[in-house]
């Protein structure tokens, strides 16, 4: 409580350390939240409600509102939209050079043009993941792996099929969208 305490985090320097961290508070800080409910009420909390609102609450729903943005520039798009077209090809083409960042992860120096729009998704996805733990009522402690070095390397090997299949489909849908 102290106004001149300054305090200093280090981060882990690993990606995806850094997201099952974020996937970790949030679901523990949206239990804690929902636990007092009445903070986000301002007729009993006052201004406090809406600090913790937008500060907190929004931040961790910001996954989903890009992800219906996006959906909705791309419908957009499709139907003829010039704005909602570049938007979507825009769109596309950041979550590639994110998912382009995730295979190129383990290089030695990441270039800035992947690992900003890399950090940015994984921190996103993670986020999502958190929340969605908590709809489903899943209490995230610790995280402890207990996988063979095997079985992580055949789920890498997935996770990179997945994102060249996703990049693959996101230049068909932005041909389209020229296109169309």
């Amino acid at each position: 409580f102290d106004s001149e305490a300054i305090c200093y985090e280090e981060t882990s320097g690993d990606f995806n350390k850094e997201a099952k961290r974020k996937r970790r508070i949030v679901n523990r800080s949206l239990r804690g939240l929902l636990s007092v409910r009445e903070v986000l009420n301002p007729m009993v909390s006052g201004f406090f409600s809406l600090q913790v609102i937008s500060h907190k609450l929004l931040r961790w729903l910001v996954p989903y509102f890009i992800l219906s943005a996006g959906m909705s520039c791309l419908i957009l798009g499709f139907l003829g939209e010039i704005e909602f077209k570049v938007l979507s090809i825009l769109g596309l083409l950041f979550f590639i050079l994110a998912a382009l960042g995730k295979l190129k992860e383990g290089a030695d120096s990441m270039p800035f043009i992947y690992r900003v729009p890399y950090y940015f998704t994984l921190v996103n996805i993670y986020s999502m993941l958190g929340v969605m733990d908590v709809m489903k009522g899943h209490v995230q402690v610790t995280w402890e792996t207990h996988r063979s070095a095997e079985s992580l390397q055949a789920d890498q090997r997935k996770l990179n099929q997945k994102l060249k299949a996703f990049v693959a489909a996101s230049f068909v849908i932005i041909i389209s969208l020229i296109l169309v």
